[in-house]
């Protein structure tokens, strides 16, 4: 099992190039908070918990959201897959369309999955105007305070440092069964399907 820390990390050159590409132009906040850094995806081998950086135990964690400016949505059965994201990170945008489309085919297929936006942006006119240009955004949750981001990184099993995008899988018990950071791609889709239970 991988962890958090073992992933690479940018070097602060190439974060900063990161940071100087994501202008209000294209709908972001001007600058990022300067702990999270954005990485891009990892291999994975065949087995669907592979895909995960921290894979709970038998006493794993009950997920429950940071606090949220704007009310919380309402817990249905089945599982849940929660993205978090900001509109100033490159592979978070980049992932997008596809975390869209498996939405999608999730929801036409009747599989009992929801999938779930969570911004770190600071505030909801980022989220707003990066949205008008990225419909698949819509609905989208932002955390309240960025300051809490660290706290609620560990209550589903990461390092306080995890790097964005963050993926949390949770089970139909609210359980937290994967945790995982770095974009979604393609080759990660049967993995990511296997781990929700989803033919």
């Amino acid at each position: 099992m991988r962890t958090a820390k073992a992933l690479a990390r940018p070097s602060l050159l190439g974060l900063l190039v990161l940071v100087a590409a994501c202008d209000e132009s294209k709908g972001g906040s001007a600058t990022p908070p300067p702990r999270v850094e954005a990485i891009t995806s990892k291999s994975s081998d065949d087995k669907p918990t592979d895909l995960c950086d921290v894979v709970p135990g038998a006493g794993r964690n009950t997920f429950v959201f940071p606090e949220l400016a704007g009310a919380a949505p309402a817990v249905g059965g089945g599982y849940r897959w929660i993205n978090v994201w900001a509109t100033w990170c490159p592979p978070c945008v980049e992932e997008l369309p596809l975390l869209h489309k498996l939405g999608a085919e999730f929801a036409k297929s009747g599989a009992k999955v929801s999938l779930q936006l969570l911004s770190v942006d600071a505030t909801q006119a980022a989220v707003d105007t990066f949205q008008a240009a990225h419909p698949e955004v819509a609905g989208s949750l932002r955390i309240a305070d960025f300051a809490t981001l660290e706290s609620w990184l560990t209550s589903i099993g990461l390092d306080k440092g995890a790097t964005l995008p963050v993926h949390v899988f949770v089970d139909p018990a609210g359980k937290v069964i994967c945790s995982r950071t770095g974009a979604i791609a393609e080759s990660d889709v049967p993995r990511v399907k296997r781990l929700l239970g989803v033919p």
